[in-house]
């Protein structure tokens, strides 16, 4: 294991990314009772939950107080105050809005796409922030190109190169001109999503990716937990990857160079998670749904934000020294579902699939009619170059499934590039309804 003294030099912000659990605590205590102030008779969606759960600013004194006290926030009463008062950022706005410096979404995946106002601390988006953390420690540097592309989702990536003094190229995977900025700028970071991922599997089939990405100190991926076959493809083109996701709508997680998890900076959020049946705290290792509070973002935040993630986290430091609480994303509680009996998750159908040549790449939806079903119905999509007797394919990949879950699956086989086409946000929509 590398000395305290390595792994200071590889942290941008060492005395915030080591912090000890008891200062994390005692941050959170002071900052949520600040939020109270902030956001109760404000906020109008935040004061009018607070009403009516009788919760007032001077009870809270600290996150017991907080998670003990203060009601649940979720999506659908956000997008319903949003509809009712035609307010845009559904009624959590606590400043006037000519503190506004930008507004981000949600990728929209599993439906209408959220919108969330943002106050930029020191002009740089808080989403961004504890993400140069992350890079800094893979040895992205002053003076790097980053190529960042031009998404609105999550709120402008070009922070990210610009606050580790890195030079944004606005281009991504997809573009016609991407092979020839490599060529010349040798970037040294992108990001893909599973949309891009599979590009890449196809732009393997005309070029040398090991050759063309032998640039890129590491790449990231985010949106959705990777699967084991498409990693070991990374692999062996020698690309290292950082999986990388929200942490709740409030800030953004990445992987360190240990691979053990996503680092969830706690100076930006509150995180709770809890059991999906009870509703009471999980422990380190348990699964539950997290919740998140936003403690940077001034003007319209978060509070006890139900974000329908299922995790997995701990707050054992990490080998890399960082002290922050780290996740594991497992998928989200509408994607819960059981087949005469079995339970199912994506995850479990991408493993099955993955074993298969011609679907190795797990562009795939699961087509639900409830959460408890008679029938597993799936929508697969195939590698048409590799596919040549669609008959044996059904009864390869039905196989697959049944070794892995013991279920006859209801199979609809399309070409990888039509199930892709159907994407708007760049991510695999892997549960849709019927």
């Amino acid at each position: 294991m590398a000395s305290a003294t390595a792994r200071s030099s590889s942290m941008l912000e060492p005395a915030v990314e080591c912090m000890p659990r008891a200062e994390l605590n005692a941050y959170h205590d002071d900052k949520l009772a600040e939020l109270s102030g902030l956001a109760y008779g404000r906020a109008p969606l935040l004061t009018r939950l607070w009403d009516e759960a009788g919760v007032r600013p001077a009870d809270i004194n600290g996150r017991a107080d907080f998670s003990a006290r203060v009601p649940f926030l979720t999506k659908d009463m956000i997008r319903d105050y949003r509809s009712a008062y035609c307010a845009p950022f559904g009624g959590l706005e606590c400043r006037a809005l000519s503190a506004l410096d930008g507004v981000f979404t949600s990728s929209g995946t599993t439906g209408d796409a959220t919108f969330f106002a943002e106050e930029w601390r020191d002009g740089w988006s808080p989403h961004w922030l504890g993400a140069t953390r992350a890079l800094y420690g893979a040895g992205i540097r002053a003076g790097d190109y980053m190529l960042v592309g031009s998404s609105g989702m999550r709120g402008p990536q070009a922070h990210l190169a610009q606050l580790l003094g890195a030079i944004p190229i606005f281009m991504g995977l997809t573009d016609p001109q991407f092979l020839e900025v490599v060529e010349r700028y040798r970037p040294a970071f992108m990001t893909l999503v599973g949309f891009t991922a599979v590009e890449l599997l196809e732009l393997s089939k005309s070029v040398d990716v090991k050759q063309v990405f032998s640039c890129f100190k590491v790449i990231g991926f985010a949106g959705e937990p990777l699967g084991v076959a498409m990693r070991e493809r990374f692999t062996a083109w020698d690309i290292e990857l950082l999986t990388w996701s929200t942490a709740g709508d409030v800030a953004l997680c990445f992987e360190c160079l240990e691979h053990d998890g996503m680092h969830m900076w706690e100076d930006t959020g509150f995180f709770e998670v809890l059991d999906v049946e009870t509703g009471a705290p999980v422990e380190d290792g348990g699964v539950g749904e997290l919740i998140s509070t936003s403690l940077c973002n001034p003007i319209a935040p978060l509070a006890r934000y139900r974000t329908e993630d299922l995790v997995r986290v701990t707050r054992e430091p990490c080998a890399c020294g960082r002290t922050h609480m780290r996740q594991w994303p497992l998928g989200r509680l509408g994607d819960l579902m059981v087949v005469r009996g079995v339970s199912v998750t994506p995850s479990e159908v991408w493993r099955a699939l993955e074993t298969v040549p011609e679907t190795s790449a797990g562009v795939f939806q699961i087509v639900k009619t409830g959460t408890r079903m008679e029938r597993l119905k799936i929508r697969v999509g195939y590698d048409a170059d590799q596919a040549t007797d669609l008959a044996g394919l059904r009864a390869r990949v039905g196989a697959a499934i049944w070794a892995r879950l013991a279920i006859e699956a209801d199979l609809e086989l399309v070409t990888t590039g039509e199930l892709l086409a159907s994407s708007t946000t760049g991510k695999i929509q892997r549960v849709v309804k019927a």
